[in-house]
This record gives C-alpha cells, structure tokens and sequence, in this order.
C-alpha cells in the first residue's frame, strides 16, 4: 500500500495540535479556523490581469505587527543585511517548547522509495533526526508548519545547496497538490535568523487552491543553461496586464535528476547574494519553484502601506488591521508590488547571465549592465567561499 504523502501526515499532526474553535489548541499564539476566524475576499482585476487574494485574522492582527499610519513611520530605516551571524542570544527555534514539534526526519531515510520510506513523527523516538517540522504558533494557513534543517546546528537564514535540497526532496514527498512551501530571506521580511522554510496548504484561500502568482504569463523564449541540463527558466511578464513583481520560473523535467532544479535554483540564489538582493522562493512542486528577488524591505519599511512578504510578494495579501482589510484595492495592492518590490527586469536578466544562464533575451541585456555582471562575479566568489564555509555539507 502507498503511503500517504509527509504534507499529508504533517497536516494530520497540525489539525490535532491546532485543535477546534470550541477547543482550541493552547501553543498557537492566533489560530486558522476558516469561516471563524478567517476571512478571504478577492481583489478582482482588470481585464486581463490576475486576481489577488485578501486575508484577515483578527487574532493574528492582535498578536503581530499592526499596520503603521504616515506618522508612525521611520522614513531613515536602513537596509537589511542579506546575510548575518547566528544569534544565539536572540530569539531562535533552539528555544521553541518542544511540544511544537510535529515531527523529525533524516533525509538520508525520508527518500528512499524502494523501501517505503521512514519519517519519524515523534521527538521521543528519534532525537537524532537533523532536520524538524513545528507548528507556526501565527499560522497564514491551514497546516501552516516550519521546515527546520539541521534545527540543533543553528544555522543562519541563508541557503546553500545542502539547504535548497532539504526543501527540495520534502516536496518531492508531498502528495497534496495544494500544498506549497515559502522562504524570505534577510531583507525579504524574514522574521527569525535561524534556517527555516514555509509549508501550508492553499485550500479555503484562493479559488483555485494555487497562489495568484502561479497564474502568471511566462516571458519567451525560455532560458537555458549548458551546465543543468533538463532545467529551463522563465521570467515573468510584467508588463502592464501582467504580474506586478518580475520573477524567475525554474522546471526540471519528470526525468531529470532532482538535483538539477536544486542545483539550478542554487546558481540563481548564489548571483543574488552575491549582489546584496533580498528573495523569495515559493515552491509549487519538487519541479516548479519560483525565485522572487525583491528590493531590500527596508522599502517598505520607510513608507505607510501594506507589507509585502513571500506569501503577499505571491498573491495572497495579509492585512495588519481592519482598515487594510476594508480598503485595499487591486490597484493599491499592485502598485506597492511594482514600486517597492519588484526589480527591473533587465538586473533579473543580468544575475541569470551571470548564473549561467543564456538566452537571446538576455543577449540583449543593456552594456552598461557589464559593470553588475563584474560586481556580481567577485561578489559571487567571495559570498560563495562565506556561505559553504557557514552552512556545513552534512545532511
């Protein structure tokens, strides 16, 4: 008998210790009962653009970051670092109850097929498990969990290939077709520095059960790189009916070794933090992952407005207060993606270049584009010796 996919399992555990609106779980700080709690409209779009999807959680809005008015604003905030140290002194998942977490797994177990496969559901019986999935105590959505490689080696929010291929071969695990996983980076509203993905469940959020940016058109030609052969990259169109944030689409074909994408997404990743770029990843499967750059958050931070992380910069815009909920628009919404989010295409065009990545497209990227490619080169091997001597190889 095939077994049930580790999302679905996850799931399971979460639905248990999020418990009901007439007993609620007690180690959530908000909790994600739909049609209770939570309430989801759409932001309808223009002839030929893309929905977006509204949320608000009064409980959630109550235990976080409330929405800021002009007087509220520090217009001098400064940019956010793309990598930092470990802090131990700080607040890290080192220090999250134990009963948080649903489940530990080893990846050199987790993906074996031929023998069905072991993932370890509770802390008692395997401690020795690198990587961990806890609850997010202020779940975005159902079965809202935290991926958390190597939990006990407090790594710091940066990804190397390692990193990429824990992410990677748990979605190759998930059998929901709703199921999605997320990652900010430092200056993309990551909250926690200490190594940790996004894994939820669309259902009840958009009526497709995909996130908006999924709908997306694609640029052509397609990209291609001689060294991840099976591996072709879009960018996003971003024109004016298009998607209001420029991105990068990587999909491996069904035959390709799953570590090309990995591999792929690991090129992309590098030249970024080779630049200082903030990102996002948003993984729909093993075989389609986006990679989001993003302009440093600070942005944002120095204005009014909504604010824009992995699950917003993808479509589904949470709300910090009963007035963004009433009065957000479609065009609010994509106008703050355009103009303090999104980068110029042309700078995705010049890290894809520089990644390895060829096309006629990018041929044609401008010549005074030639000093960033040199930035990013130097950049690239520099921040490359620093992350692989950070983030060890072990898995």
């Amino acid at each position: 008998m095939p077994r049930s996919g580790i999302d679905i399992q996850v799931n399971t555990l979460w639905n248990v210790a999020h418990g009901s609106p007439a007993a609620p779980g007690p180690l959530f700080r908000s909790h994600f009962y739909l049609e209770d709690t939570v309430k989801h409209r759409e932001l309808v779009a223009p002839v030929g653009a893309i929905d977006v999807t509204l949320q608000f959680n009064e409980g959630h809005w109550k235990s976080k970051r409330k929405e800021k008015d002009v007087s509220q604003v520090n217009p001098h905030v400064e940019d956010v670092p793309v990598f930092k140290d470990f802090n131990h002194k700080g607040f890290h998942f080192g220090k999250m109850k134990e009963a948080e977490i649903l489940m530990r797994f080893d990846a050199s177990r987790l993906f074996i097929h031929n023998d069905g496969g072991t993932y370890v559901k509770s802390t008692k019986v395997d401690k020795s498990a690198p990587h961990a999935v806890a609850i997010n105590v202020s779940p975005l959505a159902s079965g809202h969990s935290l991926i958390l490689p190597w939990l006990s080696e407090c790594r710091p929010q940066a990804l190397n290939f390692h990193a990429l291929s824990v992410a990677v071969r748990f979605m190759d695990e998930c059998k929901d077709p709703n199921s999605r996983m997320l990652f900010n980076s430092l200056g993309g509203f990551s909250s926690v520095n200490h190594l940790h993905f996004h894994l939820l469940n669309m259902t009840g959020i958009s009526p497709d059960k995909h996130t908006p940016i999924e709908r997306a058109a694609l640029l052509t030609p397609t990209l291609s790189s001689n060294r991840r052969p099976g591996v072709v990259l879009h960018l996003i169109d971003t024109s004016a009916a298009g998607w209001g944030c420029a991105a990068f689409v990587l999909e491996s074909s069904p035959t390709s070794p799953i570590d090309a994408i990995t591999a792929a997404v690991d090129d992309i990743v590098l030249a970024l933090y080779a630049s200082g770029i903030p990102f996002h990843l948003l993984f729909v499967t093993s075989r389609k992952i986006y990679v989001i750059p993003r302009q440093n958050q600070a942005v944002q931070e120095r204005t009014a407005g909504l604010r824009q992380a992995a699950f917003e910069v993808v479509g589904v815009q949470v709300c910090l207060g009963p007035h963004q909920w009433d009065n957000t628009t479609w065009s609010e919404f994509m106008e703050r993606l355009r103009s303090t989010v999104s980068l110029e295409p042309s700078l995705l065009q010049v890290v894809a270049q520089r990644a390895g990545w060829t096309s006629e497209m990018v041929s044609r990227a401008p010549t005074a584009d030639l000093a960033s490619l040199i930035a990013l080169a130097v950049g690239a091997a520099i921040l490359g010796f620093i992350v692989q001597r950070t983030l060890p190889s072990s898995q």
